[in-house]
């Protein structure tokens, strides 16, 4: 069985204001295929409610370095009372949703992903010294190369819902906030 090195566990990035669902989207999957990632998703639901919808999606991009190493950035994306919102930007409607977002973020770092070191206690013990004493500095690269893109993707986020609350101008504008939950 891969070892998995949990780097990020679950850090929050909380956004309550206007946003375009479909723009965010389109956002994480420019940037996550930019990092030549490979997107896989976990799950996917949608619960239509009285104060609009809710919205659940995870899905773990990962990207292969080598035949030991595996990175994977993980991102539980909840919405929550979204709502069509039209909108007055530069003297022409448009159509914002407004809502409750809060995106989770966790970078592991899978290690002999397909577990040939695993056959016998020897190679187990042998993947652990040359983990530890040979290799340590392709795998200290990995780690930091996930914590990375991670941290990276994080504030790309942050970026994108700060500049949507100040696209609106008058009497129309509605206030977002951006905040990290603490856990």
């Amino acid at each position: 069985m891969a070892e998995v090195k949990v780097l990020i566990d679950r850090k929050p990035l909380v956004y309550e204001g206007i946003f375009r669902m479909d723009e965010l989207w389109a956002l994480i999957s420019r940037y996550i295929k930019s990092r030549g990632h490979v997107i896989v998703e976990l799950r996917n639901e949608e619960k239509v409610t009285d104060d609009g919808k809710d919205i659940f999606i995870e899905i773990a991009p990962y990207r292969k370095i080598s035949d030991y190493l595996k990175k994977e950035v993980v991102l539980e994306i909840y919405v929550r009372k979204l709502k069509d919102k039209t909108v007055r930007i530069d003297g022409k409607q448009q159509k914002y949703q407004y809502g409750e977002i809060e995106i989770r973020f966790s970078a592991l770092l899978h290690t002999d992903w397909r577990s040939r070191w695993e056959g016998t206690g020897f190679y187990f013990l042998m993947r652990v010294l040359l983990d530890r004493f040979v290799r340590y500095d392709v795998v200290r690269e990995a780690e930091n190369e996930t914590v990375k893109d991670c941290l990276d993707l994080q504030e790309e986020i942050r970026a994108y819902l700060n500049m949507s609350r100040f696209k609106m101008v008058g009497p129309d504008v509605l206030e977002g906030r951006i905040r990290e939950g603490v856990d």
